[in-house]
């Protein structure tokens, strides 16, 4: 709009109506909050059984999970959120190591890519490379790590936006980006369980493959399609998420915001006044910066009722090629990770 480019700015979409609503719960033909057009693709959703429907937390161990989590935010309350910026350097000596870790691993168990079929290769997204090597550093970190059980369970949560999926997928319950835009939340986890001894001892290209091929086969239609019928089956019944995993589990979350381009957003036209330096080169941590775009980005956020603690996102990679990760951490936690970066 300040660059003078309405006409570029798309329709809104949902604004009246849930157009997810259709989204696991099939078998319902009429919805109060979806339109007349939209009912029938309740009767559309492909149905199957949701891969980790044998695994959920319930009862007695659910209640050990919750009280165990909330004892370690009441004797340890203090948190912050920090960000470490990863240089391209070093990213690029993880990822093929990653990648070399893989070279002699059957190609059946691992997700191959295969745009050349003559030479099909192990595949790896940075984002599979930068999940396991952050989450392993803030797992060994943890103050408690020496004294763990080999047999404990860690889940990695991948936070997995399916925007594309119900835009692309019968029943499309959204319309393409070209079309229209639908601004509220459309995510979803894809969870990975490892025990202690295997998450911290297997090859760090070993984990980025295992967390790569459960992203593959959680993320397709059908299993969206049932992991959104339990969630409403359980919301229902208890009014929270069902849990997944083990009771002695430790949690960790990851979101991966590359795709928002967000060191990419140009704020040009919003700029008032020039500073007289434009596009130079600074002293800012060793980087330049660009007029109107970010030079530096900081995530934070509120909860009720809830922790975020050992959780965070990857802001993206800025304009020099540098990857920005952060979480949510206890001091001691973040003490010992930088402690570890500093050795690298």
């Amino acid at each position: 709009m300040l660059e003078g480019r309405e006409i570029d700015i798309p329709e809104f979409y949902g604004y009246d109506f849930d157009p997810l609503a259709p989204l696991g719960a099939s078998g319902r033909t009429e919805s109060a909050s979806v339109p007349k057009t939209a009912a029938n693709k309740y009767d559309e959703e492909e149905e199957e059984e949701y891969v980790l429907a044998s695994r959920p937390i319930r009862g007695w161990s659910a209640f050990i999970f919750i009280v165990s989590y909330l004892w370690d935010l009441l004797v340890h309350p203090t948190e912050s959120m920090r960000i470490l910026i990863i240089p391209p350097s070093f990213f690029a000596r993880l990822k093929a190591s990653a990648l070399n870790d893989l070279a002699n691993v059957h190609p059946a168990t691992i997700v191959m890519d295969t745009s050349s079929p003559s030479d099909p290769k192990p595949f790896l997204s940075d984002g599979d490379v930068l999940v396991a090597w952050w989450t392993r550093l803030l797992i060994s970190s943890q103050p408690w790590a020496a004294t763990a059980r080999p047999s404990k369970t860690i889940q990695v949560m991948n936070v997995f936006s399916y925007r594309s999926l119900i835009a692309t997928t019968s029943p499309k319950l959204l319309p393409s980006e070209d079309k229209a835009v639908y601004i509220g939340n459309a995510v979803t986890s894809i969870l990975s369980f490892f025990t202690f001894h295997d998450f911290l001892s297997l090859p760090l290209g070993l984990v980025a493959a295992r967390l790569r091929s459960d992203l593959v086969e959680q993320t397709t239609r059908p299993q969206i399609n049932a992991s959104m019928k339990l969630a409403r089956e359980a919301i229902s019944k208890t009014g929270h998420m069902q849990l997944y995993g083990e009771r002695d589990m430790m949690f960790t979350a990851f979101s991966n915001w590359s795709q928002s381009r967000h060191f990419e957003i140009d704020f040009g036209a919003a700029v008032v006044e020039e500073s007289g330096l434009g596009e130079i080169k600074v002293d800012y941590g060793g980087k330049g910066y660009v007029r109107g775009k970010p030079s530096y980005i900081q995530v934070d956020g509120t909860t009720k009722g809830f922790s975020v603690r050992n959780a965070g996102p990857c802001l993206g990679r800025d304009k020099e090629g540098n990857w920005w990760v952060g979480s949510t951490l206890r001091p001691v936690v973040w003490e010992k990770i930088i402690k570890a970066v500093q050795g690298m």
